[in-house]
C-alpha cells in the first residue's frame, strides 16, 4: 500500500481533513514551516481526489524540500456519507434463529411520534440468514450450530454477489464460540469481510451490537476503498512512509487497520483533539467548542479532559462504540435557505460543494453563505477567487443578489410588503443562530456546564462569520479563535496520537473487574514495552444499563470518579453496588503533538485596515474597516470590524472588542451591556 524511502533526511507531513464541502490541510515542510490549503471537496473536472490534489499543490509549491513524504494524517466523512446516502455494499447478516426481525423491530422508538406517516428508517441492503445455535445468557450451549444448513445459506448469499458477512449472535460476548465457527464456516465460502459481534461490540444489549455489527461489516469496505484509492493517488506523487486515519474516538490508527465503526467521526474528532489541544495551551479551562464548516456545525465541550461516549447516534443509525461527545446540526455555510410554511427555514439539506452556494457562480440555490455575502459579513472582494465552474472566479455577488429577488418575489404580498431582500437574508441568519445556540445550550447544559461561565472556541471556515451573534445570544462574553481557526480539524489531526485498542468485556463486581481489568493492562504492557498503556473501565450501577467511562485508578479514586461524574449527569449518587461492564486498553504509540505557535508579522504601530465594506446589521447599514490578520500582531480592534485570514473571515461585532497577539490568537470580549439570558433549554 505504501512506498518506503530509505532518504534519512525529514520529508513532508500531512494533515488532512476532508468534509462535506472542503478539504482543509495542513502541511509542515522537512524544515518544520507549516503551510495550509483549502479546496472544494468535489471538483471532478479538476481532480478526482480533493486530499490528493492539496498534497500535490503543495509539493509543487516547494520543489526545493523534494518529495519524500513521512507520514499522511487523513480524517474523511467518507464513512458518514456512505451511511447517510445509503451507499454501502450489501451484507450478510447472520442472527440467533428466532431473531430474524429484530432490526426491523428494534426498541420501537418513533423519533417523529405524532407524524401521520412514519417512516422505517432504512438499513443498509441486508440479506437475514438465522443460525440454529443458541448461548444462554451465562454463555452455556443450549444448541449447537447446525454447520451443514448455515454453509447452505451462506453459499446462496454468496452466489447473489454478497462478500461482506456480519455474525450477531445472542449472547456471545459471554461466549463467542458459536460467532468464531460461523466465521469459519463464512470464510471456507469465500467471504472476503466477516465481523464478528464479540470483537465490534464486547458488551451485553443484542440490538445495539446488531447494529454495530452491522454498520462496521458495511461500512468497512467502504473506508477501505477509499484508503486504496487515495494510497494509489499519493504513490502517484511522491514516496510515501506511512498513512494514518483518523478516528471517532481521537486517535490515530494505521490505514490498513481503520474500521467503518471507527470512521464515522473521522473529520469531526479532529476539531475536538485540536480544541482540546490548544485550549490548554491558551489557558482556558471551559470551552465549548463551535465548528461550523460548509455542511454542518459541530459543537463539543471540552472542561479539561476529552469526554466520549459509547451509545451514539447517527441519523437513525446506533452505533455501541467509544466516540468523542459531540451535537452534529444542519447548520453549515451550504444548509439550503427555503421560505417553506410561511417561515424562514436553513436546512437540513446542504448545497455541498457542487454546485455550492448561489455565490459559488456554479447554480446552486440560496445557503447560508449567502445570507452572509448579502449582508456583508462575507465581502466577496476579500475573499481568494477559488470558485466558478474553473475555480479561479470570485463569489458572484449578483447570483447571490438575484437569487434572493427570486425568492422575494414569490413571497405572499403581506409578507413582501413587509421584508426586503436584506430583511430576509437577516431572518434567515437569526434562525441559523438560534439553531447553533440551541445546540450549544444543550451540549453544555448536558454535562453540567452554564454556558456563560464558558468561552466560545470558533473554528471551521465559516465560524467567524457568526460567532459573535452566536455568543450574544447565549450570553457568553468571550470568543476565543486559534490562528488556524479556518483549517482546526487538520490541525488537530497533526496534534492526535497514534493509538491502537481494544475492548474487553469484563461484567464483573468492583473488586473482581478491578483486579481482572489490571492483569490484562500488564499483559498488554508486556506485549508492547514501548507503548504507554491506558485503561479506561465502562462502569455501571448494579442492575442499570447506563455506563460511565472512568480511568483505571485505585479502587477509591474510580469511585470517586464514578460518584462525581454520576452527579453531574444525572443530578444524584448512586445508590447500588458498582459493576466493571469492560475495559478498554489503548497501547499510544506516537504522542500528540505540540500545538504550533508562530508570530504572524512584525508589530505595527498604527492600525492599516487594507479596505473597508459595508455591513448589514440590524437594519442598519454600517460602513466597516477590513483588516488582514496577518497585520494585527499584538493589536486590538473594536467592532463593527471585519479580519480576514487565510482561510476564513472573521466579524467582529458592534460592542465587541478583538484583541490579537503576537502568533495570530484572537480573543473577543463583549463589552455590550446585554440583558441577561436564560440558558433553559427550549
Amino acid at each position: 500500500m505504501m512506498t518506503t524511502h530509505s532518504d534519512s533526511k525529514p520529508g513532508w507531513a500531512f494533515w488532512v481533513d476532508r468534509g462535506g464541502t472542503f478539504t482543509d490541510l495542513v502541511a509542515r515542510s522537512p524544515n518544520g514551516g507549516l503551510s495550509t490549503q483549502k479546496l472544494l471537496s468535489e471538483r471532478p473536472e479538476h481532480y478526482a481526489d480533493a486530499a490528493a490534489e492539496a498534497i500535490r499543490r503543495i509539493l509543487d509549491a516547494h520543489p526545493q524540500f523534494g518529495r519524500h513524504i513521512d507520514e499522511v494524517r487523513v480524517g474523511t466523512t467518507v464513512a458518514t456519507n456512505a451511511l447517510l446516502e445509503g451507499k454501502t455494499p450489501s451484507v450478510a447478516l447472520v442472527l440467533t434463529a428466532g431473531f430474524e426481525d429484530l432490526l426491523s423491530i428494534a426498541d420501537q422508538r418513533r423519533d417523529e411520534l405524532f407524524a401521520l406517516h412514519v417512516k422505517k428508517r432504512t438499513l443498509p441492503s441486508t440479506k437475514i440468514l438465522a443460525s440454529a445455535g443458541r448461548m444462554s445468557a451465562q454463555g452455556d450451549v443450549i444448541a449447537d450450530i447446525d454447520s451443514d444448513a448455515l454453509t447452505r445459506l451462506l453459499r446462496k448469499a454468496y452466489q447473489k454477489g454478497i462478500r461482506d458477512v456480519a455474525i450477531s449472535l445472542l449472547h456471545a460476548w459471554r461466549n463467542p464460540n458459536h460467532e468464531l465457527q460461523c466465521a469459519t464456516l463464512a470464510r471456507k465460502v469465500g467471504f472476503d469481510n466477516v465481523t464478528l459481534g464479540h470483537q465490534v461490540s464486547p458488551l451485553r444489549g443484542y440490538l445495539a451490537r446488531t447494529e454495530t455489527t452491522l454498520l462496521d461489516a458495511a461500512l468497512t469496505p467502504v473506508v477501505h476503498d477509499y484508503v486504496q484509492r487515495f494510497s494509489a493517488a499519493l504513490r502517484n506523487l511522491a514516496t510515501v512512509k506511512r498513512i494514518l486515519f483518523m478516528q471517532s474516538h481521537g486517535g490515530l490508527a494505521d490505514a490498513d487497520r481503520i474500521r467503518g465503526k471507527d470512521a464515522v467521526l473521522s473529520g469531526p474528532a479532529g476539531g475536538v483533539i485540536g480544541l482540546a489541544r490548544c485550549a490548554e495551551v491558551a489557558g482556558h479551562t471551559r470551552v465549548v467548542g463551535f465548528d461550523m464548516g460548509g455542511t454542518s456545525t459541530d459543537v463539543c465541550l471540552w472542561h479539561g479532559a476529552l469526554q466520549r461516549q459509547r451509545d451514539n447516534r447517527i441519523g437513525s443509525y446506533r452505533l455501541n462504540t467509544p466516540m468523542l461527545r459531540l451535537d452534529t446540526i444542519a447548520a453549515g455555510g451550504g444548509s439550503i435557505l427555503k421560505w417553506q410554511d410561511e417561515r424562514f427555514v436553513v436546512g437540513p439539506e446542504s448545497s455541498g460543494a457542487l454546485p455550492g452556494p448561489a455565490a459559488y457562480g456554479c447554480g446552486g440555490p440560496l445557503s447560508i453563505t449567502d445570507a452572509n455575502v448579502m449582508l456583508g459579513r462575507l465581502p466577496a472582494k476579500f475573499v481568494t477567487p477559488s470558485f466558478g465552474p474553473d475555480g479561479n472566479a470570485p463569489l458572484d455577488v449578483s447570483a447571490t443578489s438575484q437569487a434572493f429577488d427570486a425568492m422575494h418575489a414569490d413571497l405572499p404580498p403581506a409578507i413582501s410588503a413587509t421584508f426586503n431582500t436584506r430583511d430576509l437574508a437577516e431572518g434567515f441568519i437569526a434562525v441559523a443562530v438560534d439553531n447553533m445556540a440551541g445546540a450549544v445550550r444543550k451540549v453544555a447544559l448536558r454535562q453540567g456546564e452554564d454556558p456563560r461561565d464558558c468561552t466560545l472556541a470558533a473554528f471551521g471556515g465559516a465560524a467567524g462569520q457568526l460567532a459573535c451573534k452566536v455568543a450574544r445570544e447565549l450570553g457568553m462574553k468571550s470568543i476565543w479563535l486559534h490562528p488556524f481557526a479556518g483549517v482546526f480539524s487538520a490541525l488537530g489531526i497533526g496534534l492526535a496520537e497514534h493509538i491502537e485498542s481494544h475492548e474487553v468485556a469484563i461484567d464483573e463486581p468492583l473488586d473482581r473487574g478491578l483486579r481482572r481489568s489490571r492483569g490484562l493492562v500488564h499483559e498488554a504492557q508486556q506485549a508492547r514495552q514501548s507503548a504507554i498503556v491506558r485503561a479506561t473501565l465502562e462502569l455501571g450501577v448494579e442492575g442499570a444499563d447506563t455506563t460511565l467511562p472512568v480511568p483505571l485508578a485505585d479502587k477509591d479514586t474510580v469511585i470517586d470518579a464514578f460518584v462525581a461524574m454520576h452527579k453531574a449527569r444525572f443530578g444524584v449518587a448512586p445508590v447500588a453496588e458498582l459493576r466493571v461492564v469492560s475495559v478498554r486498553i489503548e497501547q499510544v504509540l506516537a504522542r500528540s503533538g505540540t500545538p504550533p505557535q508562530q508570530p504572524i508579522g512584525s508589530n505595527s504601530a498604527t492600525l492599516q485596515p487594507i479596505g473597508s465594506s459595508t455591513l448589514y446589521d440590524n437594519g442598519a447599514s454600517l460602513n466597516v474597516p477590513v483588516y488582514q490578520l496577518a497585520d494585527l500582531a499584538n493589536q486590538q480592534i473594536d467592532g463593527p470590524a471585519i479580519i480576514v485570514a487565510a482561510h476564513g473571515t472573521l466579524v467582529v461585532d458592534q460592542q465587541w472588542q478583538a484583541t490579537i497577539n503576537a502568533c495570530g490568537e484572537l480573543r473577543l470580549v463583549d463589552h455590550g451591556q446585554q440583558k441577561k439570558k436564560t440558558c433553559q433549554p427550549r
